[in-house]
């Protein structure tokens, strides 16, 4: 990561934030930071990052060389300025270019559903101001400093997604950040072997809504803990049960989805691109904060329509007389509930296939997790690919929901996997791809995009907005 500094920050603040102290050789101010010693350029600030597969400090020799003015290490090395964690001096760099100068911030967290919140909201906002987001998943304690220093001078909203692994991450971010507006997704059982429970997944991810005073919130009100919470000015967003933003005569196609929103002031037909009832609550969250910044009824409906789904995120190809529903970004009970729902639906008469892989960082409850995950299968597919080391329990749970032994093949890897489901396809298939990110399912769906393209064509057009990242 190389990031040149749209807002210049003076080192004497930053050393200064940090407690350290400035000598004559340091540079008066920093122009960029530079975490990755192959992209240095004279002049820079290097923050060397400890990851699960390197050591940035095992490179402070190269950065020298390649002309770094200022060096950060959390060990002895001659010429660099000791830090006791080298992440922390990251993120009080952001914290330094944020007093620079801060724009509208809004944060966004919850299970699942940010990405897809974050570009709806990203774009409704940009029809009035000028929005720099998280770029791709960069969400957690080196992307989200990332994002906030690669903001451009005339930043005037700045949409980040708060991510988290491990208790207190959130609340870290918020303390950075400080967002103006904070939106909670939904309370899921993602990373529930970092957590234990949902009620601690709840205390994690209630932390974005902390501040003195606290940030104006939008919840999910169909969420049973977030509905619980009261906070002054807080909207409710809704399908099922009575809030601030609700949506009704819902009507699901393969590629599009079609509701009537309601609110307060705002009562308008929205058509969003792509498939999958649970967007629809990102559409509202977007019509949340649009009102919340006043951005006018007319812009937000006709963006949202204008919005790409995001890649590998319930993304619906058609090739021919075959239709993949690409969702193999992540993966959690709740999103493959949704995810093998959409496929159910999307197929009609046509045959459903579910390629399914693992659902990682669920802790002990992980085999009954998948089991369950199964049984929804039984009833949402027609034919299931299981492979991972949960494979077994994706087909335990679908047997015992009545899905025939004959219907069901279990796989190690995502490679044999691939070639069986490539050899069994048959014309007018729906399939379904759905994994954590690191199981390896966006490969599954990559190359079978690829295979079903070359023998019928493709029959869809990605385009590009235009906000920035």
């Amino acid at each position: 990561m190389r990031i040149e500094l749209s807002i210049p920050i003076r080192t004497e603040r930053f050393l200064g934030r940090l407690g350290v102290p400035i000598s004559e050789k340091d540079p008066e101010t920093i122009f960029a930071v530079c975490t990755d010693s192959r992209r240095i350029m004279p002049g820079d600030l290097y923050i060397p990052l400890r990851g699960e597969n390197d050591d940035g400090h095992r490179y402070l020799a190269d950065a020298r060389s390649a002309g770094a003015s200022l060096l950060l290490s959390e060990q002895e090395f001659n010429g660099a300025l000791r830090v006791k964690s080298t992440r922390e001096a990251l993120h009080t760099l952001a914290a330094v270019s944020l007093d620079e100068y801060r724009p509208l911030i809004v944060g966004i967290t919850g299970s699942a559903g940010k990405t897809t919140a974050k570009e709806y909201i990203s774009a409704v906002l940009a029809t009035r101001y000028q929005v720099h987001r998280t770029a791709e998943n960069e969400n957690n304690e080196i992307g989200l400093p990332k994002t906030i220093l690669s903001r451009p001078a005339d930043c005037e909203v700045l949409v980040t997604e708060f991510g988290t692994n491990h208790p207190g991450e959130i609340a870290a971010h918020t303390a950075l950040c400080r967002p103006d507006i904070a939106v909670i997704t939904l309370i899921g059982r993602a990373h529930l072997g970092a957590f234990g429970s949902r009620e601690a997944i709840f205390t994690e991810k209630s932390a974005i809504l902390a501040g003195s005073p606290p940030p104006r919130a939008l919840l999910n009100a169909d969420d049973d803990l977030l509905a619980a919470i009261s906070l002054p000015g807080a909207v409710g967003v809704a399908l099922n049960t009575p809030a601030d933003l609700t949506a009704e005569n819902i009507r699901v196609s393969g590629d599009c989805v079609r509701f009537r929103a309601y609110g307060k002031e705002f009562c308008e037909e929205i058509t969003l691109r792509g498939s999958g009832k649970e967007r629809i609550y990102a559409a509202l969250f977007a019509i949340g904060a649009g009102q919340m910044l006043g951005v006018s009824s007319a812009d937000t409906v006709r963006t949202l329509g204008e919005v790409p789904p995001p890649k590998n995120r319930q993304q619906i190809i058609t090739s021919g007389s075959y239709t993949l529903i690409n969702d193999a970004y992540n993966a959690s009970p709740e999103a493959m509930r949704a995810a093998l729902e959409l496929l159910s639906s999307l197929a009609g008469k046509r045959r459903r296939v579910a390629v399914l892989g693992d659902m990682l960082e669920l802790g002990d409850g992980s085999e009954a997790l998948h089991e369950e995950a199964g049984r929804t299968a039984a009833t949402c597919a027609d034919r299931l690919f299981a492979f991972g080391k949960m494979a077994h329990a994706y087909a335990a749970g679908a047997i015992l929901a009545g899905m025939r032994k004959e219907a069901i093949a279990v796989f190690e890897g995502a490679g044999s996997c691939l070639e069986a489901v490539r050899d069994s396809l048959i014309p007018q298939d729906v399939i379904l791809v759905k994994s954590s990110h690191a199981a390896g399912g966006w490969r599954i769906a990559e190359e079978l995009a690829a295979f079903l393209s070359e023998r019928d064509g493709p029959q869809r057009s990605d385009r590009q907005d235009r906000i920035s990242r």
